[in-house]
């Protein structure tokens, strides 16, 4: 489900938008009275609830939340949405119920928890707390929901916010840390990390926190690859019988034939590229590829978080970057741009990559470094390679044999 893509104001409190191919009429309550006044007089307290707990950040998680309200929602309950506003600083209600949604939003996060206190709930997903100023608050909601009603929470791990802060497991050198056996190590590099929003610089703490809620209220825990249930049990042993390993399903992406018309070979990026995604390795490759003046193409379809323009000026001889694109245009893409095999530069351990399984079903090579669900997933793929180092120099020289090895050139 994507974001609003269109809207007309109807007065000051409600407009109408459409929520990939759900038309929902907004309501805006612009105090706890109004909504709660609503709440009874409608006798939406009378139905039964699904909270949806997450952040309002983008991305993967929060795609999947839009799946979760898409499928949860029906005639005889509602969708109760919480998430942190970072823009306004307000906790935000979104309560989808039919065709309409009702919003409110408080910088108080206690009036947020007077107004849990008001509705049943029979299910809680507990997507995402990156953001929240106090997410063992917002915890503890979700515990006294489950102690005083019985509804059952399921908690997701989209990231690894649950085992450190630095959610992303980057240490403070920039690097993968690992997760270290030695606590002490977690601990100074924390300390030396920046600050994050609602976190205490105790890795010791945040992890006692972290096994004492997820034990408290999560029913179930659910991953989205093997090699994430590892790294979490490793952390949390105890919680080994709660977790289930559910993969995300791309059902959106067909087998893609390329027909070439060059001998040159050439190197696929696929997605939005920032730090963690390999942005650097992308440039490290470019300047290599220019300095040693090879004979290859490239095509980033995606974009990067830096000037785009002044990279596509400066490597015009061999590079291609597409800009933002659409799901459905990705095989046209790959074809117009006659792509061989492509590298998916991601230098953290992903908990699930979608830019990976796109390609796989897309039945087009590709290689990895050994990191995370996206390593576990090329290794049992026949077209996929797990690169052995990650200097750029051999990098290049197993992505081309990779690719002349497919293609069958000589």
């Amino acid at each position: 489900m994507s974001r609003a893509s269109s809207g007309q104001e109807n007065d000051e409190n409600t407009l109408t938008f459409t929520e990939d191919k759900l038309a929902f009429r907004i309501v805006v309550h612009k105090t706890l009275g109004d909504l709660i006044n609503h709440i009874e007089s409608a006798g939406i307290h009378k139905r039964i609830g699904v909270l949806i707990i997450d952040h309002d950040a983008g991305g993967g998680a929060n795609l999947y939340r839009n799946d979760l309200i898409r499928g949860e929602l029906n005639d005889a309950n509602f969708i109760h949405l919480l998430y942190y506003d970072k823009v306004e600083q307000k906790y935000s209600c979104d309560f989808y119920i039919n065709d309409v949604k009702y919003v409110f939003k408080s910088p108080l996060i206690k009036e947020i928890d007077q107004l849990c206190d008001l509705i049943s709930y029979e299910l809680i997903y507990v997507n995402e707390l990156i953001g929240y100023k106090d997410p063992f608050y917002v915890f503890n909601i979700v515990k006294r929901i489950k102690e005083s009603q019985s509804a059952k929470c399921i908690v997701l791990v989209h990231d690894y916010f649950s085992i450190c802060p630095s959610y992303t497991l980057l240490d403070h050198k920039n690097k993968y840390c690992g997760i270290p056996d030695d606590i002490n190590v977690c601990q100074n590099c924390l300390k030396k990390l920046f600050a994050f929003p609602g976190v205490q610089r105790d890795i010791v703490s945040w992890r006692e926190n972290w096994e004492y809620y997820l034990n408290e209220t999560a029913d179930e825990i659910f991953c989205f690859s093997n090699s994430s249930r590892d790294l979490l049990i490793r952390v949390y042993p105890l919680l080994k019988e709660k977790i289930e390993v559910r993969p995300h399903v791309v059902r959106y992406i067909d087998p893609v034939e390329v027909e070439r018309s060059s001998e040159v070979l050439t190197i696929g990026f696929l997605g939005g590229l920032n730090y963690q995604k390999g942005v650097d390795v992308f440039k490290e490759l470019l300047i290599f590829i220019a300095k040693e003046n090879l004979k290859v193409k490239v095509v980033l379809i995606g974009y990067t978080d830096e000037s785009d323009a002044v990279l596509q000026k400066k490597y015009s001889d061999f590079l291609t970057i597409t800009g933002k694109y659409n799901r459905e245009s990705i095989e046209m893409l790959i074809q117009e741009h006659e792509v061989d095999v492509f590298f998916v530069a991601s230098i953290i351990p992903e908990t699930f990559s979608f830019t990976t399984e796109e390609i796989i079903k897309m039945n087009v090579p590709i290689a990895v470094f050994d990191l995370g669900a996206q390593a576990e997933r090329v290794r049992a793929y026949e077209k996929g390679i797990v690169l052995k180092s990650i200097s750029i120099e051999s990098v290049y020289d197993e992505l081309i044999n990779h690719g002349k090895e497919w293609l069958k050139i000589s």
